[in-house]
């Protein structure tokens, strides 16, 4: 991805308004490559990490007396329009109360 961005950054440089964008501008464009780059290197690392943070969430839904609901949450989220299974784990995993959302209407199609 980040060979996509230098391409348009060298694109840009030729492009006669590119020059009149303020020095930092210029500046942020470089880090948020450098910053991609990052995130391409550790992006499997990340993945393993939620991967088995899923399985724990889902070993822990069927314990007795279990009071930890993420994996349903999880669950349930996915049925949702536009709502893939980022965003889904995102939310079940930073969102604490869910009761207040007990009118939402899931997608069952």
């Amino acid at each position: 991805m980040h060979k996509i961005l230098y391409f348009f950054c060298n694109l840009f440089n030729f492009h006669p308004r590119w020059n009149e964008q303020p020095q930092f501008l210029l500046l942020r464009l470089n880090n948020m490559i450098t910053e991609l780059e990052l995130f391409e290197k550790e992006a499997e690392a990340w993945d393993q990490l939620i991967r088995e943070q899923e399985m724990k969430d889902e070993q822990n839904s069927k314990a007795p007396g279990n009071q930890d609901k993420t994996h349903e949450t999880v669950r349930q989220l996915k049925q949702f329009k536009a709502v893939g299974p980022e965003i889904a784990r995102r939310l079940g995993w930073e969102v604490p109360d869910w009761e207040r959302f007990s009118n939402a209407k899931l997608d069952k199609t």
